[in-house]
C-alpha cells in the first residue's frame, strides 16, 4: 500500500516566474518616475549645492533651491520634464492597479483634498490674524502628501 499523501514535485525556488503585464507596468511605472525624479534632481543640483554651501553663513537657508530664481529655459525644461514624465508614469500606473488598490488610492486622494481645502483657508485666517506666518505653498503640498500616504498604508495593511 503507499502513502496516503500525494505526491508533490519538489518546489523550484530557483526558478523565477516572470512577471505579468500588469506587474511590469506597476513597477515599470514606478522606476520611470524615480527616473523623472532622479533627472529633476540632477537638473537643480547647481543650486542644491549652493542653497548647501549658504547654510550656517548668513547667505541662505535650507530652503533656497525653492526660492531662488532659475534660468527660463532650465524652468521650463524641468516643468516639461516633470510634467510630461509624470503624467505618462501616472497613465501607467493606474491602468495596472486592481480595483481593491484603485479604492484604496481614491480614498487617499480624497481625504488628502479634504486635509487641504480645510487647512489653507484655516490657515489664511490664522495669518490675517498675524498668528502665524503667510500660507506656504510647500507646507501644504507636504500636508497632502503625508496625508495621502498615511491614508492609503492605512487601507492597505488594516485588512491583513
Amino acid at each position: 500500500m503507499g502513502s496516503t499523501e500525494a505526491q508533490m514535485p519538489e518546489p523550484h525556488f530557483k526558478e523565477k516566474r516572470p512577471l505579468t503585464p500588469r506587474a511590469r507596468r506597476y513597477w515599470g511605472s514606478l522606476i520611470g518616475s524615480g527616473l523623472v525624479g532622479a533627472a529633476v534632481s540632477l537638473l537643480l543640483l547647481p543650486l542644491s549645492i549652493q542653497a548647501g554651501e549658504n547654510v550656517g553663513s548668513g547667505n541662505g537657508s535650507l530652503i533656497d533651491p525653492f526660492l531662488s530664481p532659475i534660468s527660463p529655459a532650465l524652468a521650463a525644461l524641468v516643468a516639461g520634464s516633470w510634467l510630461g514624465g509624470l503624467i505618462a508614469m501616472c497613465l501607467i500606473f493606474y491602468s495596472s492597479l486592481d480595483e481593491v488598490e484603485e479604492r484604496d488610492y481614491l480614498w487617499a486622494g480624497l481625504i488628502s483634498w479634504y486635509v487641504m481645502m480645510i487647512a489653507i483657508p484655516a490657515w489664511h485666517v490664522l495669518w490675517m490674524g498675524r498668528l502665524v506666518p503667510p500660507v506656504s505653498v510647500w507646507w501644504i503640498f507636504a500636508l497632502g502628501l503625508v496625508t495621502n500616504s498615511s491614508v492609503w498604508v492605512w487601507r492597505k495593511y488594516r485588512s491583513r
